[in-house]
């Protein structure tokens, strides 16, 4: 709870960081603009900036598929270049090693803060420092790799980055897991690894990812772009483990608008903090009685919510952990259980 504590705290900064950043993209002398290249993901994310309830807007966003590329925003420095923005709703980030035939040697204050639908950044071995809020409330960020060139990471250059499990260090700065040092990198990760190689992260071919610590499977997100769907049963490890029973992690699916209706396999014991935080569009969910918690806020200002129905009887519904504001402003007054309804 101390971590969900400060992510409220941290991302009240956010609207006034992400407006000075879109300025940044657009004002100043020696400020270039490029796409470099076409690499996007099967998923486009959204734009939204934090809502005035102070929390992140955020996630992957199903049936949304009009996203540009990134077009990235470059600044002259003394030595090359530094990227200090973007322009669009860009999902796979990557940074390239030169610009006009210089080396690309830092990310700018702010530089992607707020960028809520980035699934993937690729930061090149050019990169020596990664600047002051950097990566501020990029909900849908995952993963990170630091190349082995960068020296230093400003303060809060991950902050509110909820999602952000794993972490590869290549450079020799100590990130440990859980810390708030070197821009709070690790401060979510559950697992920082050094060796190529070391990747806990399974991306499954319909679209779902998870991650696996060795000992707990969880559902990440999803990068797909079907607007009703059905959670896998299950998912294979990258270490070739068969993961049968799984959690869904906290804003998993938060933020994502184009989301419709979602089944909930009999596999999932838990559904995380904010998991469908502010999905507006959602109109269905099925929930299996193999489930024993649910986190705070996980449906709140889900307005087109009318329709939850529980695989289970009421006596098991009754029984489930719940957490204060799991239904926050939620239009739904009732749960369908196999025996009757219960009233929420």
């Amino acid at each position: 709870m101390k971590k969900n504590f400060l992510l409220f705290i941290c991302v009240l900064l956010c609207a006034a960081l992400l407006a000075a950043a879109l300025t940044a993209c657009n004002d100043g002398d020696g400020t270039q603009t490029v796409t470099p290249g076409e690499d996007v993901s099967d998923c486009p994310g959204d734009t939204n900036d934090p809502d005035d309830t102070g929390q992140p807007s955020g996630g992957d966003q199903p049936g949304d598929v009009d996203t540009e590329p990134a077009s990235l925003v470059f600044e002259k420095t003394d030595n090359g270049y530094s990227v200090t923005g973007y322009e669009g709703a860009p999902t796979v980030v990557v940074i390239p090693e030169t610009y006009e035939g210089l080396p690309v040697m830092s990310i700018g204050q702010d530089a992607f803060a707020g960028c809520t639908g980035m699934t993937s950044v690729t930061i090149p071995d050019s990169v020596t420092s990664i600047g002051r809020t950097a990566f501020l409330s990029c909900t849908g960020l995952t993963t990170v790799t630091i190349p082995g060139s960068v020296t230093s990471i400003g303060e809060g250059a991950f902050t509110s980055c909820v999602k952000l499990v794993e972490v590869y260090n290549k450079s020799d700065l100590d990130i440990a897991a859980g810390s708030s040092d070197h821009g709070g990198v690790g401060y979510y990760a559950k697992h920082v690894y050094t060796e190529e190689g070391g990747s806990r992260i399974t991306d499954t071919e319909d679209g779902f990812r998870f991650f696996y610590d060795g000992e707990q499977g969880y559902l990440m997100g999803y990068l797909g772009s079907k607007t009703e769907i059905a959670l896998p049963a299950y998912f294979t490890a990258c270490d070739g483990t068969l993961i049968e029973k799984y959690s869904i992690y906290e804003y998993a699916f938060g933020f994502c608008a184009g989301l419709v209706s979602v089944t909930i396999p009999d596999s999932v014991t838990s559904i995380g903090y904010a998991t469908f935080f502010y999905c507006s569009s959602l109109t269905s969910v099925t929930i299996p009685n193999s489930v024993t918690s649910i986190g705070d806020h996980v449906f709140r200002d889900c307005s087109s919510l009318t329709s939850v129905t529980f695989k289970g009887t009421k006596a098991e519904w009754n029984a489930i952990t719940k957490e204060t504001g799991w239904n926050q402003n939620c239009p739904f007054t009732e749960v369908e259980c196999s025996d009757g309804t219960v009233s929420v």
